[in-house]
């Protein structure tokens, strides 16, 4: 599965739609080549994650766009394997197929581009899966792993991984608090957890705080809170619908195209609805498992990848709640697609 996703990604390497988002990581990493600090001397208002990594991509295998999209490339393999073995868990071999498929066909194509977006949703599937592993076999990595995995994606998009934390959070006492007499998660749990959240973040402030640019990194982070959600804002789900549904000439022709047009747009309506869907889902899914009609090991999984989906939508809508940045997240959210398909647990 990896494998071909990856194959048929690759092709997308060399499609250059000339979008300017594309250079402020690439020129920003290219920068820290030359022997520049971020936030020392040149400004970003993204956490400084995607910048170093792909200057580290870029100084092992030549700085070329091809290096970034072949990246891109792997996140799409590791996206649909993800999205493949957490549906697997409560689907059938076939409908976790689907979701798998869904991902590759129109995930990343959606938007080829080397985009910090894409670097914190691959941190953001590895801490639900960590999180959904610890819940399984309650050993100590899992829920360390998911607590960095938590961290990193903060410091490669710190809106997404804020809403990560808190629903991953939210989750996480849920459970605590339906399955008290199990003793899963217990103060050492949340002590591996706050550890794991803790740690990348020591080693972030370490490093710009020895180059002299703590203050000015920390001022960098907290201006798009005061910059760019207001002139970011847009309506929920907003798309910029093509100019053959902006007019309605009565002329079968037309009608046709707007017809093809809308079925061709009918994943940017259904993709926004359905983290609405899986809060809706998290709260009926608490509800059987308070009332023992669920049983302990799906009740887990679902709660606590409901309550991170919350999170995450919390995320989007704060920052910027067009489609496309819930096409970000369609790894996470394709899962509530094929849950709701196959509907074995509703």
């Amino acid at each position: 599965m990896f494998l071909g996703s990856f194959a048929y990604l690759c092709l997308f390497r060399r499609s250059v739609s000339m979008d300017p988002d594309e250079g402020i990581i690439l020129q920003g990493a290219e920068r820290i080549l030359h022997g520049q600090v971020l936030y020392r001397d040149f400004f970003s208002y993204f956490t400084p994650g995607s910048y170093y990594l792909y200057a580290l991509l870029f100084k092992a295998f030549g700085s070329s766009v091809i290096v970034a999209r072949t990246v891109l490339a792997v996140y799409g393999g590791l996206f649909s394997v993800f999205t493949y073995l957490m549906a697997r868990r409560v689907c059938t071999r076939g409908f976790a197929l689907l979701a798998a498929y869904l991902v590759t066909m129109t995930c990343l194509p959606w938007r080829f581009l080397a985009l910090h977006n894409w670097d914190s949703t691959l941190w953001a599937c590895a801490a639900v899966y960590c999180g959904v592993r610890f819940f399984e076999f309650n050993r100590a990595a899992w829920i360390l792993g998911a607590g960095s995995f938590a961290s990193l994606a903060f410091l490669f998009e710190q809106s997404k991984g804020g809403g990560l934390v808190l629903g991953m959070g939210l989750g996480f006492a849920i459970l605590a608090l339906l399955d008290r007499k199990q003793d899963q998660f217990g103060w050492k749990q949340w002590a591996l957890l706050a550890a794991g959240w803790t740690w990348p973040f020591a080693l972030t402030f370490s490093y710009f705080a020895a180059q002299h640019a703590l203050p000015i990194m920390i001022s960098d982070w907290l201006w798009p809170v005061h910059h760019y959600a207001g002139v970011n804002s847009v309506p929920y789900g907003f798309q910029k619908w093509s100019g053959i549904l902006a007019t309605n000439p009565l002329r079968p022709a037309a009608l046709f195209g707007e017809i093809v047009a809308i079925l061709a747009m009918l994943p940017s309506l259904i993709i926004p609805a359905l983290p609405i869907v899986a809060i809706l889902l998290g709260v009926y899914w608490t509800v059987e498992r308070r009332r023992q009609r669920l049983e302990s090991g799906k009740a887990a999984y679902y709660i606590f990848t409901c309550c991170t989906l919350a999170g995450l939508l919390l995320s989007v809508v704060i920052g910027r709640a067009d489609v496309i940045h819930f096409a970000y997240l369609v790894p996470l959210y394709y899962l509530v697609l094929v849950w709701i398909l196959e509907g074995k647990d509703i």
